[in-house]
């Protein structure tokens, strides 16, 4: 009877749970920072591998096809690493604050 009167006691101390799991602190989200995507390069836009960026094939970034006619110096349809070099991407646009609230002014 002591025997059980031992387990009883210590089975509710509140300060040895039973089967309760180690709680385990819950870690802060971290959020990477926006990367900006990638700079297109020759390699990455010369689908057919001829070392040049056809006017089709600038045309799958939009900031290259807009700038195409003015970056292909020699007019001969496509652009060579000389003339790629010189193309700027747009910028990525900078994130807007979100809007402030004014402060409430109080009733009269």
């Amino acid at each position: 009877m002591i025997a059980f009167l031992a387990i009883s006691a210590f089975a509710a101390d509140p300060a040895t749970p039973a089967s309760t799991p180690a709680a385990t602190p819950a870690k802060p989200a971290t959020t990477a920072p926006a990367t900006p995507a990638a700079a297109p390069t020759v390699a990455s836009l010369d689908t057919n591998k001829d070392g040049k960026v056809s006017k089709t094939e600038a045309d799958a970034n939009k900031d290259l096809a807009a700038q195409f006619t003015a970056l292909d110096v020699n007019k001969d349809g496509s652009l060579d690493a000389t003339e790629f070099s010189k193309f700027k991407p747009a910028a990525a646009p900078a994130a807007t604050p979100a809007p402030s609230t004014p402060p409430a002014t109080p009733a009269h």
